[in-house]
């Protein structure tokens, strides 16, 4: 009789935990922002990992991975009827890139959302990139990309946020609404953080071969790097640890300070 009353009671706790609502926009940010989206126009979201999890279990703590669509319409107000506004990245139309340029676009034979270097800017509204993953680069569609500006906070853009224990970590900025920055973390996953407590990250070296520097370990920034490489075609700098290796990082995974 004690074990049936036991398996009862677990079954009960097991049907009541697969039949609690979760909340459907857990972070401190606006779920709605303003969107100017057209018909056609590329934009960049989670729609995937949100559709399958919304309601059903904790976000914050789901992998979201960013891909491309194509706007159709707004309805329910969410975008294409399934997203909140402020989760989406409109890429503007008409873009001209020129090499050196640091975008913000998706792997384009691949998959999820990615940053890229120009390399050849001789069509500057389809450019050639590198992606500053290891995929081999391409030319990238028309309208599929954001030029980011070095030292400009935005969609987009590269920074460091205050995380746990006041511990610098990175991201990439989705929105930003309300003095507050809705960010792409560490194993996309989603995150908030003040803006007050973020730092753009430089897409541009101010450092040389030879500078002491900080740099990335996981996704938190730590001292005692030196710069050994640079190389701006990549999008990469080579950095040699305390202990001698070399670690090979993205351009703006290192700094002179933070």
């Amino acid at each position: 009789m004690k074990k049936a009353s036991i398996f009862l009671f677990a079954l009960f706790v097991s049907l009541f935990a697969n039949a609690q609502e979760f909340d459907k926009f857990p972070w401190d940010f606006p779920q709605d922002t303003k969107l100017n989206l057209k018909a056609g126009q590329w934009y960049l979201t989670c729609k995937t990992g949100y559709e399958r999890n919304v309601g059903k279990a904790d976000l914050t703590k789901e992998i979201l991975i960013y891909y491309s669509y194509q706007f159709k319409e707004m309805k329910d107000g969410l975008v294409d009827g399934v997203m909140p506004s402020s989760m989406c990245i409109p890429l503007p139309e008409k873009q001209k890139a020129k090499k050196g340029d640091i975008l913000l676009t998706w792997w384009q034979t691949g998959s999820g959302m990615c940053h890229a270097v120009v390399v050849d800017d001789s069509k500057p509204l389809t450019p050639t990139v590198n992606y500053l993953s290891t995929v081999k680069g391409e030319e990238l569609k028309p309208n599929s990309f954001i030029v980011l500006k070095n030292g400009k906070m935005g969609p987009g853009a590269p920074i460091a946020y205050k995380g746990d224990y006041d511990k610098w970590r990175t991201g990439t900025v989705i929105n930003i609404a309300d003095g507050k920055v809705l960010i792409y973390g560490f194993g996309s996953k989603l995150k908030t953080a003040k803006l007050e407590d973020c730092k753009v990250l430089p897409l541009k070296p101010d450092y040389k071969v030879g500078d002491s520097v900080m740099s990335t370990f996981i996704d938190g920034f730590e001292e005692g790097y030196t710069v050994k490489e640079i190389n701006l075609e990549k999008g990469k700098v080579t950095v040699t640890d305390k202990n001698g290796r070399d670690r090979e990082k993205l351009i703006f995974e290192v700094v002179k300070s933070l």
